[in-house]
């Protein structure tokens, strides 16, 4: 008798042979898969044995290779559709984002970046990170002539700016 069993040593199938013979490998769909963890995953890679020439009660056992899960990560700009990098890596390896610029909306106003909307540093499952932008904003400081501070006003990239009233002063004119 052959028996051919997983690894925990449930039985895939048995089959009698006579002496000297062989027995026949049970199909694919008989080979139970077997699960993989976070870190890897197991692919069917033959039997434990020779079952070509038997000559007493035989088991052989399913045997698998361990493979490194692969995972893919994906970078996307904050409009959730433009990818800006993805890639597929083996669990464990360091993430690489990409290198993300300043940009300019269609109302021209710049967003500075200013970080990932999660965490991240090694590849343990599939990832999707969206970068997260922030208007840049600027200080407009009117100052009289001896450098005090009349008037100051904050603004958007490409906003003109109102200029104050201008000052008084004895024998001036602006």
């Amino acid at each position: 008798t052959v028996t051919f069993v997983d690894e925990e040593g449930n039985v895939i199938k048995q089959e009698e042979v006579e002496y000297g013979t062989g027995a026949t490998e049970p199909s694919h769909d008989l080979i139970p898969g077997k699960l993989p963890t976070e870190e890897f995953e197991y692919v069917f890679s033959g039997w434990s044995r020779s079952f070509n020439f038997i000559i007493e009660d035989t088991i052989v056992v399913a045997r698998y290779i361990t493979v490194l899960r692969t995972y893919t990560y994906t970078f996307y700009d904050s409009d959730h559709i433009t990818v800006l990098k993805q890639e597929k890596a083996k669990y464990g390896q360091i993430i690489i984002p990409p290198i993300v610029l300043d940009k300019e909306a269609s109302d021209h106003t710049i967003y500075k970046f200013i970080g990932w909307d999660k965490e991240f540093t090694n590849v343990v499952e599939n990832l999707i990170v969206t970068g997260k932008f922030e208007a840049i904003y600027y200080t407009v400081t009117f100052l009289d002539m001896y450098g005090d501070v009349i008037e100051t006003k904050t603004v958007q990239s490409y906003d003109s700016v109102d200029a104050p009233l201008a000052p008084t002063a004895d024998y001036h004119t602006f």
